[in-house]
């Protein structure tokens, strides 16, 4: 894959979704534009989800995907609101999705995309900027791997 330089800056396509969390609450927000590759697919797709009144999910990434996690989501948690009598928890819906995406069995078939991770195995994240680590020092500019 060709990467054009805009600005000076090597272009690497790739969604956007944004978690902010304050005082009281906790605000999420996404593009809408859907692409394969450099096709926009739409310009208004849907990758904010609300699961319940307290709770909502955000993607980048596989759109489809998460329609499909958030639907069962949505399921699960009314059941849980039927069986248990109340609201499910952050923590229990953090939980449960992520019971809902593991998988027990190694990772099968071949793709492109692991073609590509393998043949940049040594040097596959030395050039990116390490946010992590920026956020726990706010007083040093970006740096390099």
């Amino acid at each position: 894959m060709e990467k054009q330089a805009q600005d000076g800056y090597m272009w690497i396509p790739g969604a956007t979704t944004v978690g902010i969390v304050f005082k009281d609450g906790v605000i999420l927000a996404s593009e809408k534009r859907v692409s394969y590759g450099n096709i926009i697919m739409s310009r208004g797709g849907k990758k904010v989800f609300k699961l319940t009144e307290h709770i909502g999910a955000a993607c980048a990434g596989l759109v489809s995907d998460m329609q499909i996690l958030t639907r069962e989501m949505e399921a699960y948690i009314k059941l849980f609101n039927l069986d248990v009598g109340r609201s499910i928890s952050v923590k229990s819906a953090a939980k449960l999705m992520s019971n809902l995406l593991f998988v027990d069995a190694p990772p099968a078939g071949h793709t492109r995309l692991t073609d590509w991770a393998n043949a940049r195995a040594s040097t596959l994240g030395l050039h990116y900027t390490s946010e992590l680590a920026r956020r726990m020092d706010r007083q040093t500019e970006y740096l390099s791997n």
